[in-house]
């Protein structure tokens, strides 16, 4: 997907600039809000129409797609397109904070699976899921996103393969050296409204 297409995307549809805390604790120039994207059809639709496409390309054989909380609908439109795409049925697994049930673990054995995530920020949610798949004994062939802040690697976490539709490049430094706060600014609070671009 392009660029700059992408964002113009975004920004209309839920990403914000502006001063912003991160769940680490840090300051971003970006804020994705989840909640708005997922209540997107037209937009879920065009990021897993990119992500199928880059699947098809690569030739990634994929078995079960795993998900957190804030990419339920997300992965159920992808899963609906890749088995349209395939003619396989694939697995599908929600992943609470508390981690996975041990009655769905059997489901992960042996699986190639795919990570979804509406974006990648910090690496956490991805690589916490990661762990999950290893413990169980799957195989995570590849994580995919609509979005990723700029600064993860499939190599930094530890995964076969990271793709996002959009790769951004958005400061992300702590309130010592941001200079939004060395200027006062106050943070944002979510608008309701995304701004142009």
């Amino acid at each position: 997907m392009d660029h700059d297409e992408g964002m113009s995307v975004l920004l209309a549809n839920g990403g914000f600039f502006g001063h912003f805390r991160t769940p680490t604790g840090k300051c971003s120039t970006f804020y994705l809000d989840d909640e708005v994207l997922q209540d997107k059809q037209e937009l879920l639709e065009m990021f897993c129409r990119d992500i199928v496409a880059y699947i098809t390309k690569q030739r990634i054989k994929v078995k079960t797609i795993v998900c957190p909380q804030n990419a339920i609908r997300f992965s159920i439109v992808l899963k609906r397109m890749l088995e349209n795409k395939t003619g396989e049925s694939l697995g599908h697994l929600y992943v609470p904070p508390t981690g996975i049930l041990d009655c769905a673990k059997p489901s992960l054995e042996y699986s190639n699976v795919l990570i979804l995530d509406t974006a990648c920020m910090t690496g956490q949610n991805i690589g916490r899921l990661a762990n999950l798949v290893t413990d169980c004994n799957g195989y995570v062939v590849l994580a995919a996103v609509m979005f990723n802040h700029g600064r993860e690697t499939a190599s930094s976490l530890l995964i076969e393969d990271l793709y996002a539709c959009i790769e951004g490049c958005f400061e992300d430094v702590d309130s010592k050296t941001c200079r939004l706060c060395a200027d006062g600014v106050p943070w944002d609070k979510v608008p309701q409204i995304a701004v142009s671009v």
